[in-house]
């Protein structure tokens, strides 16, 4: 193939600035607060035919009471009166005509056919109780709903501008999913940070806003249904606990989106869905396999892993950058465009990754307590075994067991199987298990592991489509969904600019001091990573495409994740950009176990990426006056009180009046993590929102209003005060965005 450079001239528009756009896809978690006799789970758990099949099952005494007992300790929830996912219910009568209008639209089976007819699952979103008509739907849907109504007491001007960004408001496979209201546009690295973290406030606190607005309006306070929205990276601890003893059919019933909103097809939207789901819960099951092909079974003794999979309800932040440059570059040369974008493209995503381990617990975190029952491998493990070879794999665990709390006179237990012995061992012998960092980037199939046949970054147009068909083959992967990697190029021909997608991020602490931080560190790595591309420093043979040399440069990032301290690099390895690094490391040794390996420390191999940051980015860092957001990650790396996951579990434990996590059993520390997410850090990050309101509106009268925002108390005329004023700044930062420098479209920033 034949490879041109990217024009000189065209890099030097903006010296030292190749991506000048952002944004942000967000996924939320949601929560009903309720008695279980008002809520829409525990209704439609107790109404579905498995239930009620399995009620006359255990009466009959054809099966053990034991599944019964387990959901109705889910469905008997009263000390807590938390139902994470649950659906709401509204008398279709407290809904304005433009909300009745915008829910008739979006139940077609094609939006942009009005004669289309309805969806065929239309009565599930009806229900009649005492005589009277009730809509029920989703939270993801709610917000949108909830906007639309309020709309009607802005002016109309404010108005037009609101039902501009509804198409922002859209779901995930089970969670809320918001894009950016505007694109954050600017040449200088540092404003796009502060302007990334400034927009996500605003969509944050008008999602607040518009849930406030529903429990009024549509009097779910009142009905016992008030509703909860914030941010939370991992599956809440009661629907992993009811995911265990239902059907994979119920589950993706009761969880996964009916796509109401953001696809002309709903329906197709969401089988495309419950495929995704159908491939997960498989591809976790496959994952025995390679844990038993990999050594790691010993006795051939497994739990076996529940067939309906929760890891469709991790959330986290997705942060995307764009370049107009590039673009341009890539337009000009048409025969070529594509081959070039494809082949530069997939070399800075190789060459990004190796600094990922930079991000983990520093800059995003989701903290996570295992007992010791839940350290067999074929759990515990995730989806890693899908993601790192065998040899990683098999060193990795080990990593962790030495890590973990689970010795006794220096001899390492692992669980034996039957979950009574488990516990009793573990309370004869105290094993308390594991606490890691950030659990989300194992509990989701981030990054499927290329094949010797099929690799996924060569720089080869069709590359993907190739690796997921044998992927398919495999069971661990389908061809039809969107290929997941920790860094995604962002394609013209696929979605009208080129870029990168950042899925790495968990939730983060501060969003003004951490997502601002990260995505200035983003754009800078990438920003380098691009000009050694361009200039021919570093090619792909470079960064070979091996699965090993792949499993080998995200070694540390699960490592980094896990909170490990060290990891192993083969001595001989023919990634010429990793040796290179490794070249900094300080205190770099020879592994005493593995022949032909180094050891390398987590902390040593951050540094050293820390200067070849310093070293390669230098007049990028000075040009965008970058020295304090390099030394803020120096800080980080060398202060593990500073990291988000230090912060974020010292809160957490705070909360309970707890020194350490292992002071408490994982499902308790668990539950107070949800917890603090719900009520502390949620409030935290609205203070911070009311603070981004207050500047970029120039006004300082919102003080009392976030006060009564704390205590439940405002009023539907304050809400519309406040929605009014974040309106009023996404027109201004929508018209004041600079010239044509960037040609992107808002509504496929996160697609």
């Amino acid at each position: 193939m034949k490879i041109i450079k990217i024009k000189d001239e065209s890099l030097k528009i903006l010296p030292n600035h190749i991506f000048t756009t952002a944004g942000t896809e967000t996924e939320l978690q949601v929560a009903v607060e309720g008695s279980a006799s008002n809520i829409d789970i525990v209704q439609n758990i107790q109404n579905s035919l498995f239930y009620k099949n399995l009620k006359q099952r255990v009466l009959n005494k054809d099966i053990s009471p034991s599944i019964l007992e387990k959901i109705d300790d889910y469905l008997n929830n009263s000390q807590s009166r938390i139902w994470e996912n649950s659906w709401v219910r509204i008398p279709i009568d407290n809904l304005s005509e433009d909300a009745k209008t915008l829910f008739s639209n979006d139940l077609l089976k094609d939006k942009s056919n009005p004669l289309s007819g309805f969806r065929e699952d239309y009565d599930t979103f009806f229900i009649n109780i005492n005589e009277r008509v009730f809509v029920r739907i989703p939270v993801s849907y709610l917000i949108k709903i909830a906007l639309t109504d309020l709309f009607q007491f802005l002016d109309q001007k404010s108005k037009s501008i609101g039902e501009s960004i509804l198409k922002n408001f859209s779901n995930d496979n089970t969670s809320p999913e918001t894009l950016s209201l505007y694109l954050i546009k600017g040449i200088n690295i540092r404003d796009i940070g502060v302007g990334i973290s400034e927009e996500y406030l605003l969509r944050y606190l008008l999602t607040q806003l518009a849930v406030e607005y529903s429990n009024i309006k549509f009097a779910l306070t009142s009905s016992g249904q008030k509703v909860v929205v914030y941010e939370s990276p991992l599956p809440p601890v009661n629907q992993r606990s009811l995911n265990s003893v239902i059907p994979d059919e119920l589950y993706r019933e009761i969880f996964v989106s009916p796509s109401l909103s953001g696809w002309d097809k709903g329906e197709e939207k969401k089988e495309y869905m419950h495929l995704c789901h159908k491939v997960l819960s498989m591809s976790k099951l496959k994952t025995i396999s390679k844990c038993k092909d990999a050594g790691l079974l010993k006795n051939n003794l497994v739990i076996l892993p529940d067939i309906s999979t929760t890891s469709l309800s991790n959330n986290g932040i997705h942060i995307n950058i764009g370049s107009s440059i590039l673009e341009k570059s890539f337009r000009d040369s048409k025969e070529l465009g594509v081959e070039n974008e494809k082949y530069f493209g997939d070399l800075v995503i190789k060459i990004v990754e190796h600094f990922i381990s930079l991000f983990p617990s520093n800059y995003s975190a989701s903290p996570h307590r295992l007992n010791f029952e839940n350290m067999h491998p074929e759990t515990a493990l995730g989806f890693l075994p899908h993601e790192l070879d065998y040899t990683h794999l098999r060193m990795l665990w080990r990593k962790w067991k030495n890590k973990a709390k689970i010795k006794l006179f220096g001899k390492t237990f692992t669980p034996f199987g039957p979950e009574w012995v488990d516990k009793f061992f573990k309370r004869v012998l105290r094993l308390k298990g594991d606490f890691v960092p950030d659990y989300r980037l194992l509990d989701y199939l981030v990054a499927p592991l290329s094949t010797s046949n099929s690799p996924a970054f060569d720089g080869k147009v069709g590359n993907h489509e190739r690796l997921k068909k044998e992927l398919n083959q495999l069971g661990i992967f389908h061809k039809n969904l969107s290929f997941y990697c920790f860094y995604r190029l962002r394609e013209i021909n696929k979605v009208g600019w080129t870029g990168f997608e950042g899925r790495y991020y968990s939730l983060f602490d501060s969003i003004i001091k951490d997502m601002s931080s990260a995505t200035s560190l983003q754009i800078l790595i990438t920003e380098i990573a691009y000009r050694l591309a361009a200039s021919g420093k570093i090619t792909h043979s470079d960064i070979p495409d091996t699965p090993t040399i792949e499993s080998e440069r995200r070694f540390p990032i699960f490592a980094s994740a896990i909170g490990l301290k060290s990891f192993f690099v083969n001595r001989d390895s023919k990634n010429v950009f990793m040796q290179n690094i490794l070249k900094n490391c300080k205190n770099i040794k020879k592994s005493s176990r593995y022949n032909n390996y180094f050891k390398v420390k987590i902390d040593d191999y951050n540094q050293a990426l820390i200067n070849f940051i310093k070293q390669e980015g230098s007049s990028i860092i000075e040009n965008s006056n970058l020295h304090d957001i390099v030394a803020d990650l120096e800080n980080r790396v060398k202060d593990k009180k500073s990291r988000v996951s230090s912060r974020l579990t010292k809160k957490i434990c705070s909360k309970i009046n707890i020194e350490t996590p292992f002071d408490k059993d994982s499902e308790s520390f668990n539950l107070s993590a949800e917890s603090f997410y719900r009520e502390d850090l949620r409030m935290e990050h609205i203070s911070e929102a009311f603070d981004v309101l207050e500047r970029l509106s120039g006004c300082e009268d919102y003080k009392n209003l976030k006060s009564k925002m704390d205590r439940g108390q405002l009023t539907l005329d304050e809400i519309v005060l406040l929605v009014t004023a974040i309106l009023k700044i996404v027109e201004d930062k929508t018209s004041n965005n600079f010239s044509d420098m960037e040609k992107l479209d808002d509504s496929s920033i996160c697609m």
